[in-house]
C-alpha cells in the first residue's frame, strides 16, 4: 500500500502565519517585480509559498499545495528544505490518485518527486507500489510482455518487494512456465512467509507439475494443448481446430484477438474431477487456462458448446479483467455457446425462464455478482440452471438492444476500473437496474 508522506512549516525566517498572507503575498510579489534581485524578498516569499503550501496540504488540497510549494522551490532552487516539501506534496497526491484508480497521473506525479528528492524511501516504494498495480491490470488483460515490463520499472525502485514475485509467478504460470512460477513463488515467501495464501497455491503447482509431467503438448497460432496419452492426439487436434476458428468468430464479434499464447488442458475425467476448487458438474473451466474433462468432448457438439463457452471466458478477461459480474460472465459464455447447443436443451433452459417468471421465482442478479461458480457450486441443479438461463438471456436482451460492440465497450470501460453498472451507463445512456426492469417485462409478454 502506498504510504503518505509528513510535511512540515519550515518557519526558519517567519515565525507565525501572517494575519493576511495573501495580501503579504501580494505585496512581496509586487516588490520583486520592482526589483528582481532583491534577495530578502525573493526568501520571504519562498517561506510565505511553502507556508500556503502547508496549509492547503493540512486539507488535503494536494494540487493547490503543490502550485505553493512548485513557486517556492522556483525562486529558491537550491534550498533542500522547498525541493524536499515540493516532493512530499507529489506524493501524496500521488497516493490519492492511486487511490482513487489513476495509477498512471500517479505513477507521473511520483516521478516528479523523484526528480525532486532522489533518495527519498517513501517515494520509490510507493512508485513500485504504483507499477505493480499498473503490471497486475495489464497481467489481468493477459498482457502478458507490458505486465513483465511494468515489473521491470518496479524492480528498479524495490528490489524486495514480495508483490513484484508474487505477480511474476502468476505471469509464468498463465504461460504455463510451472517452473519458474514456483521459484517467484518460493522467492517471494522467503521474503515473507505469512503472504496470504502463498503456502496453498505452491503446494497446489506441486501437485500440477506432478499431474502434467507425461503430458504432452500441441501448439499452434495462439493456443498450447496440453493432453495425456497419444490416443488423446485426435481429440487435441479437433480441439485446436475448434478454438483457432473460435478466435477467429468469436474474435471477430468483440473486435478481440489476444495476443498471449493461451493454455488449454485437456485431463482424464478422475483428475478433472479432483480439480477441487470447481464444481463437480462442469464439463470444463477458465481459470487463466481453459481446462476440460476429456469425456464431455466424445460429442462433436456438446465439445463445440463447451469450447466456445470457455473461449468467451477468455475473451471477457482480455477485455476487463476480473471485474464483470458472474452472471454477464456466464451470460455472455452461453450467448456464445448456445449456436452449437441441441434444440432440446434449448427448449428446457426457455421453458425454465418463463417458468420462473410466472412463479416470481427469478434470481436477483445483485446475487449473481460477486465471485466465480465457486459462488454457486453449492446451488440445487435446477437452481444452477436457473442461473446460466436468466444470464444468458440477460445478456441476449443486451445485446439485442444495444449491439455486441457496446457491451465489449461496457467491458473495457469496466477493465478500466469503472464498476460495471457504471460502465453500463457511462457507455449505453442507461441504468442498467431499468434494463434489468425491461428485460423482466419482456418476460411477461407473450
Amino acid at each position: 500500500m502506498a504510504a503518505i508522506m509528513l510535511i512540515g512549516i519550515w518557519t526558519a525566517h517567519a515565525a507565525a502565519a501572517e494575519p493576511d498572507p495573501e495580501q503579504k503575498i501580494s505585496a512581496f510579489e509586487a516588490a520583486l517585480s520592482r526589483s528582481p534581485g532583491d534577495r530578502q524578498a525573493v526568501r520571504a516569499l519562498a517561506v510565505l509559498y511553502h507556508q500556503r503550501a502547508a496549509e492547503y496540504a493540512q486539507v488535503q488540497e494536494w494540487p493547490a499545495a503543490i502550485a505553493q510549494a512548485e513557486k517556492a522551490a522556483q525562486l529558491l532552487p537550491s534550498e533542500r528544505q522547498f525541493a524536499d516539501a515540493l516532493a512530499v506534496l507529489y506524493n501524496n497526491y500521488g497516493v490519492a490518485l492511486q487511490a482513487g484508480g489513476d495509477t498512471e497521473q500517479a505513477i507521473a506525479y511520483f516521478e516528479r518527486g523523484l526528480r525532486y528528492s532522489p533518495g527519498q524511501l517513501p517515494l520509490q516504494k510507493n512508485m513500485a507500489v504504483a507499477y505493480v498495480d499498473a503490471a497486475r491490470a495489464a497481467f489481468e488483460k493477459k498482457e502478458y510482455a507490458r505486465s513483465e515490463s511494468l515489473l521491470q520499472r518496479a524492480r528498479g525502485y524495490d528490489v524486495e518487494s514480495v508483490s513484484v514475485y508474487v505477480l511474476s509467478g502468476e505471469i509464468f504460470y498463465a504461460r504455463d512456465d510451472l517452473y519458474n512460477a514456483q521459484a517467484a513463488w518460493e522467492k517471494a515467501l522467503a521474503r515473507d512467509p505469512n503472504f496470504p495464501g502463498l503456502s496453498e497455491r505452491l503446494r497446489k503447482l506441486e501437485q500440477e507439475k506432478k499431474r502434467e509431467s507425461n503430458y504432452r503438448t500441441r501448439e499452434s497460432g495462439n493456443f498450447r494443448i496440453k493432453f495425456e496419452a497419444m490416443e488423446k492426439q485426435g481429440l487435441a487436434e479437433a480441439v485446436l481446430d475448434f478454438l483457432r476458428q473460435a478466435y477467429r468468430d468469436i474474435g471477430r464479434e468483440y473486435n478481440c484477438y489476444p495476443g498471449d499464447t493461451i493454455t488449454v488442458i485437456i485431463y482424464p475425467a478422475p483428475a478433472f474431477r479432483q480439480w477441487a476448487e470447481f464444481p463437480d458438474w462442469a464439463a470444463g473451466v477458465y481459470d487463466g487456462k481453459i481446462r476440460l474433462s476429456d469425456d464431455a468432448m466424445d460429442n462433436p457438439v456438446r465439445m463445440r458448446e463447451i469450447l466456445a463457452h470457455e473461449y468467451t471466458h477468455a475473451l471477457i478477461y482480455t477485455l476487463a479483467g476480473a471485474k464483470v459480474p458472474l452472471w454477464v460472465q456466464e451470460g455472455l459464455a452461453e450467448y456464445s455457446a448456445r449456436q452449437f447447443r441441441q434444440v432440446e436443451a434449448r427448449r428446457q433452459r426457455r421453458q425454465l425462464l418463463f417458468s420462473a417468471a410466472r412463479q416470481g421465482s427469478l434470481l436477483d442478479f445483485a446475487d449473481l455478482a460477486e465471485g466465480d461458480l465457486r459462488l454457486v457450486a453449492g446451488y440445487p441443479r435446477e437452481k444452477i440452471n436457473l442461473m446460466y438461463a436468466q444470464s444468458e438471456s440477460m445478456c441476449d436482451f443486451m445485446i439485442q438492444r444495444l449491439g455486441i460492440y457496446r457491451i465489449r465497450e461496457v467491458l473495457e470501460s469496466a477493465g478500466k476500473g469503472k464498476p460495471f453498472a457504471d460502465a453500463f451507463a457511462y457507455v449505453c445512456g442507461r441504468e442498467l437496474a431499468e434494463e434489468i426492469a425491461q428485460w423482466r417485462r419482456s418476460l411477461d409478454e407473450p
